[in-house]
């Protein structure tokens, strides 16, 4: 048990690492990419990449999220089963790529998407659940290394690739499509065969154990993806590829406030879960509030700096998306807080409403976008991705409340600090006319956190010989 456990912190610490570090090779090459590409030409491949993940989804029907516990329930015959339900996903995959076959024209009306693109994508699909098999058959069996090696080969050579192809070809969507798709077919493909080799056995008792765990899933990764995506797709549809690419590329800056968001809480998760199955919530309440000032600065300053950022990432050409950074910003602290009554809900078993909630809000979000897109541009899509995270948080409390959990959190704060954010929002978007008042918070916020670091480092030396999270929060905040 010890053993196991030693195992999930080394896993989960390198997961951690490989994830920034993939999200870090994205978000370095924007700077290159905005350079060798128009915006309609990068508002074009992020609706293709949209679309694949969500054709991923429908294609793979989410089969792999049924790998962890089939682990336990054929440990005798692992591979087979993973085998097994690799070959079902082929079969759905097959069934979809006949109807885009038959339909090649309407599709590409619908998407928005060249033909030979969308032939390119889904001959990925055919295989590429080969990917998401193995690595999430490594996470449950704690052989993370394999996993990690995959996700960088796929993330380097995809990245590289795209940058030749793009920079090789006249046409430079070609190039970058292309340069994205044929490292992950070539991959996939080397995947797909060695989880065939080793599994060799197909069971119709495998698909449907896999089905009947993983079909109630398909609506939640649907819906959670559409929330992410649908504002880039809408865009494209119901403006311009143009502004598609702006957007797009605001969004990307935003990204490593993500990744952090997401390591953040697969370090404060199982602590939480902890402190809860003990009932020490007087502890929960403390150290939540330090968590979330803690990223609510940071994204505070990534709202401020936002033209600056963009301008290094895209150009002065992209400066203009910069409003549309503070939204992203605020729903990111609404995402934040509504993953904290999450928690809760995961600890109580009552995922069913986590899924619940992620579909109205996706639904909300896209009745949304088809309202306010047309009369107002892209930057409508940051504000209504942000009330569907605000909607989202209100169901999330609500169904804590119902539990009655809610005194688990010290809920006052955080309907203050939501406002606080929406005000931040407004008033640094109002600040971007306004350089030199926006240079000197920057400057005031830079000096303060110096200055602790000057007067508290002795603090700060222990915090973090201790590897204690609680001390460095409670030191910055």
């Amino acid at each position: 048990m010890v053993n196991n456990n030693l195992k999930a912190l080394k896993s989960g610490i390198w997961y951690t690492i490989a994830n920034f570090f993939t999200k870090g090779l994205i978000f370095i090459t924007i700077p290159i990419f905005t350079r060798i590409m128009t915006s309609d030409e990068i508002g074009e491949f992020a609706n293709i990449s949209a679309w694949f993940y969500i054709f991923l989804i429908l294609t793979s029907f989410q089969l792999q999220s049924s790998i962890a516990l089939a682990k336990f329930d054929y440990q005798n015959n692992f591979n087979s089963y993973l085998c097994s339900i690799l070959f079902l996903t082929t079969i759905i995959s097959s069934i979809w790529f006949t109807v885009i076959l038959l339909f090649t024209d309407f599709f590409s009306s619908i998407l928005s998407i060249q033909k030979n693109y969308i032939i390119l994508m889904f001959v990925c699909l055919l295989i590429y659940p080969a990917i998401e098999i193995f690595q999430t058959s490594c996470r449950v069996t704690y052989r993370y290394k394999e996993a990690i090696i995959i996700s960088l080969i796929v993330a380097i050579s995809s990245t590289l690739c795209s940058l030749i192809f793009t920079l090789i070809s006249n046409q430079k969507l070609d190039g970058r499509v292309y340069g994205y798709f044929i490292p992950l077919i070539i991959i996939a493909l080397y995947v797909y065969i060695y989880i065939i080799k080793n599994g060799k056995t197909i069971s119709k008792e495998h698909w449907k154990y896999s089905l009947i765990i993983s079909s109630p899933l398909i609506l939640h990764a649907l819906a959670g993806n559409l929330l992410q995506s649908s504002d880039r797709i809408m865009i494209l549809k119901l403006q311009n590829a143009s502004e598609a690419g702006l957007y797009s590329i605001a969004s990307m800056c935003a990204i490593i406030v993500s990744v952090l968001w997401a390591s953040m809480n697969t370090a404060w998760s199982p602590w939480a879960y902890d402190k809860m199955n003990n009932k020490e919530f007087n502890d929960l309440r403390i150290y939540s509030k330090l968590y979330f000032i803690f990223f609510f600065l940071i994204a505070i300053i990534f709202m401020l700096i936002a033209p600056e950022l963009l301008y290094i990432m895209g150009g002065h050409e992209y400066i203009i998306a910069a409003k549309v950074i503070p939204p992203i910003m605020c729903g990111y602290i609404f995402q934040f807080i509504y993953s904290l009554y999450v928690n809760i809900e995961y600890f109580n078993k009552k995922q069913k409403f986590i899924a619940f909630g992620t579909v109205v809000s996706a639904i909300l979000n896209v009745i949304l976008n088809y309202i306010f897109i047309p009369t107002y541009g892209y930057v409508a899509a940051a504000y209504t991705t942000l009330i569907s995270y605000m909607f989202l948080y209100l169901i999330h409390w609500s169904v804590v409340k119902k539990n009655g959990c809610s005194s688990w959190y010290d809920g006052r704060f955080f309907v203050i600090c939501s406002v606080m954010a929406v005000l931040f929002c407004i008033v640094i978007t109002i600040l971007y006319d306004y350089n030199i008042i926006r240079y000197i918070i920057i400057f005031a916020i830079l000096l303060w956190f110096l200055y602790l670091m000057y007067i508290k480092k002795a603090e700060i030396k222990m915090a973090i010989k201790n590897k204690s999270l609680k001390d460095l929060l409670k030191i910055y905040c």
